[in-house]
């Protein structure tokens, strides 16, 4: 379960990211000291709580995730940021300025680049996202992602890391059709299927999508043994038993309905 830290864990400014993240987020690196007190250099993502369910859903994410075998960063934490020495080293976003101190989804930076800035080339840039795609578990992660409703996982958010591995560092777009759409916020969907579909053969692509109705199989099993402890982070971000236990009442019928035998070959119109 991502850990919850208190204000005192964030150690200190470590800069900005250069792009740009979705709005109402703002994202900085800091020094983190974890529960075991071990310092960590992390991404810290703040989500405007009264207009967006994004903690909720980097939290669900990392452990589900986790659970299917994709990969993801190895440590992450609720962490309540302390506003007045953050404000002393960047610009923040309006909806912190009323606040003392805030929370926000944190991760340990993983050890590589995005695959959208593996070059500033435009040949080599199209050669690294084909290597994404081709490379033996973005067909899981594309799995994972069809299954929860994650409408966003672009480039920016694949790290291709210094072993090799893609690993996905964002899951704040997650269960969009549950979370998202009945408030009237739509993201515009960016998907590693879709990328599939516009950058491989036919057969390929084919391949692509029985290889990811394959992966299929993990999701009830992930669900069934991440149960309690998504139950458990819910509850400590939560305001209440009774909202998170309803909440987690929704999301588990949204998934497993998902997760049925032959659900993601049909959607996928596959044989598997």
């Amino acid at each position: 379960m991502p850990q919850i830290l208190s204000s005192s864990a964030w150690q200190e400014f470590r800069g900005k990211p250069k792009g740009k993240t979705l709005n109402e987020t703002a994202i900085h690196f800091a020094i983190v000291k974890d529960a075991q007190g071990k310092r960590r250099k992390c991404a810290v993502k703040f989500v405007d709580l009264s207009a967006r369910p994004g903690l909720i859903c980097e939290g669900l994410g990392w452990l589900l995730a986790g659970a299917t075998d994709v990969h993801i960063p190895a440590f992450a934490a609720v962490l309540m940021v302390p506003i007045a020495k953050l404000s002393d080293c960047m610009a923040l976003p309006d909806f912190l300025h009323s606040h003392t101190e805030y929370p926000a989804w944190c991760v340990e930076i993983v050890d590589g680049s995005a695959v959208a800035q593996l070059s500033k080339w435009a040949f080599w840039l199209d050669r690294g996202k084909h290597k994404c795609l081709e490379a033996a578990n973005t067909a899981v992660m594309a799995s994972f992602d069809y299954w929860v409703d994650n409408q966003d996982r672009n480039y920016g958010n694949v790290i291709k890391g210094a072993d090799g591995r893609y690993v996905a560092i964002d899951h704040e777009a997650l269960l969009h059709a549950l979370l998202y759409k009945p408030s009237g916020i739509n993201f515009e969907l960016r998907s590693l299927l879709k990328e599939a579909e516009i950058r491989m053969k036919p057969a390929r692509f084919l391949k692509f999508k029985c290889d990811m109705a394959a992966a299929a199989c993990m999701h009830d099993v992930a669900i069934t043994n991440m149960r309690v402890r998504c139950m458990s982070f819910l509850s400590a971000v939560l305001p209440g038993a009774t909202q998170s236990a309803d909440l987690w009442k929704d999301v588990e019928i949204f998934l497993d309905e998902r997760c049925q035998k032959g659900w993601m070959s049909n959607e996928l119109k596959v044989t598997v």
